[in-house]
């Protein structure tokens, strides 16, 4: 139960700090325009949106959370199996395309809601997968101490 709260986190934790992160960077960028030539004033420029970039909330706190989402993906891998951990996490990516489609306003094509579906269908799958190989494995730890 708690494998399944740290899961839960971390892929809130990553798709709201990936949603973010790139509502922070287009706030940025959208009003800038940055030629492509090395010379002083485009390294003028490249500072000027570093600066921006780091000091824009949005990008900050997207930041913070992929921080925390790859320290609660440590933990997870410490806990449970790559095999596991991996396709479960996975899940973030229909949230971000959720969130992205709500809050980016950006539009979701039929293949992109059917790739969504698929895996949803997929992390299902294998969590269900892994819940069975759990209760196995405490039912065969409860038999042994009888």
């Amino acid at each position: 139960m708690r494998l399944t709260l740290i899961v839960v986190i971390a892929v809130l934790v990553q798709a709201l700090g990936n949603v973010l992160l790139g509502k922070g960077i287009k706030q940025v960028t959208s009003n800038l325009n940055i030629a492509v030539t090395l010379d002083y004033i485009f390294l003028e420029k490249c500072l000027a949106v570093i600066t921006l970039t780091l000091s824009n909330p949005s990008f900050i706190f997207g930041l913070v959370l992929l921080i925390a989402f790859f320290i609660l993906n440590l933990v997870l891998l410490s806990k449970a199996d790559l095999s596991y951990v991996m396709p479960v996490t996975s899940f973030s990516y229909v949230l971000i395309a959720v969130l992205a489609f709500f809050i980016l306003e950006e539009r979701l094509s039929a293949a992109q809601w059917i790739g969504i579906t698929l895996i949803s269908f997929g992390v299902l799958i294998v969590g269900r997968n892994e819940l069975l190989r759990m209760q196995a494995k405490t039912l065969n730890s409860e038999r042994r101490e009888e």
